[in-house]
């Protein structure tokens, strides 16, 4: 196995014994990049890679539209509470410090000011 294969597996947890509350991200060396995401910062498109928190804040942004318009049933309700919660769990609101200590760790200089 090499280690591109390893590192994928490892981060799919397919292998190892990674515990439930550490997050594994693989980062491939070939990205294509889109005009949009060129125009972003390093800090910028680290924190776009968050899958789940985007999903979480979109869904959470419907349901902000359903109670701001008066059509957020009970069941909504407790759904953008569980929404909310996950959220928390995992750091959404730290989105841009752990990206900025991520890319840090990895080399790089103060990200905040460049544009890629």
């Amino acid at each position: 196995m090499g280690k591109s294969t390893m590192l994928r597996a490892f981060a799919a947890r397919r292998v190892g014994d990674v515990p439930a509350q550490v997050s594994v991200h693989y980062v491939s060396q070939e990205v294509n990049l889109t005009e949009d995401q060129r125009n972003k910062t390093p800090v910028m498109c680290v924190v776009d890679a968050d899958i789940e928190r985007t999903l979480l804040k979109e869904e959470i942004a419907e349901l902000e539209t359903k109670a701001s318009e008066g059509t957020l049933d009970a069941a909504g309700s407790v759904r953008q509470g569980e929404l909310i919660a996950r959220l928390d769990e995992i750091g959404g609101d730290s989105a841009d410090r752990r990206a900025e200590a991520l890319l840090a760790n990895l080399g790089r200089r103060r990200l905040s000011d460049d544009i890629t």
